[in-house]
């Protein structure tokens, strides 16, 4: 229907309504790029950070999951 509506009218409203979308296109596809920048951006910080090795392993072979800090204590072996 949108499309009928819009062959309908005269070259000039149609290449208004062009523009009309590429306006609204724009910002759209600057914020996805924006969002998509600052995760790579703070994800090659995350991994840039040097923690100790962990029983002897090289710092360099420690995964993404070991190298964040836990935020729940630890359960000791002990305790159920």
């Amino acid at each position: 229907m949108c499309y009928t509506e819009a062959a309908a009218q005269a070259p000039g409203a149609a290449r208004q309504l062009d523009y009309a979308i590429l306006t609204l296109l724009v910002p759209s596809v600057l914020m996805f790029g924006g969002v998509l920048f600052a995760a790579f951006r703070r994800r090659e910080h995350d991994l840039a950070e040097d923690p100790k090795p962990i029983a002897g392993r090289a710092a360099s072979k420690i995964s993404v999951h070991e190298r964040r800090p836990h935020l729940a204590p630890e359960r000791s072996a002990g305790s159920s």
